[in-house]
């Protein structure tokens, strides 16, 4: 199978008109990877590193290439977009939903203190 990116997005989540949460699968010589959920951050972070990602889709018992995630900074702040469009929001296209969550490492993970608020 001809590789078709870095990585490959079949979900996604989204608050406030910007991405929460995504499916990312991995496009390996052996193929396409179980999907994981990760936040807008490691998306923008691995595409400023020159890592590409393009949307699929799931077609019958196989995937379908959708289009090509574009990246682009407008008033300081970073957007993904699956469009040429310049808003200010980001938008993978028709991608289905997700309720998965994002892994958080252990270290950055918000914890009680004795008080009972949450600290880092």
């Amino acid at each position: 199978m001809e590789k078709w990116a870095d990585y490959l997005i079949s979900a996604v989540s989204y608050e406030n008109h910007l991405i929460h949460v995504v499916v990312r699968h991995a496009d390996t010589d052996t193929g396409i990877t179980d999907g994981e959920a990760v936040d807008r951050m490691t998306i923008s972070s691995d595409m400023k590193k020159g890592l590409e990602y393009y949307t699929m889709y799931s077609g019958k018992d196989t995937w379908r290439r959708g289009s090509k995630i574009r990246l682009f900074s407008m008033g300081g702040e970073m957007y993904l977009r699956a469009d040429s469009n310049r808003a200010k929001m980001d938008n993978l296209g028709d991608l289905p939903s997700t309720d998965m969550e994002p892994l958080i490492p252990k270290e950055l993970e918000h914890k009680p203190d004795a008080s009972g608020q949450k600290t880092r």
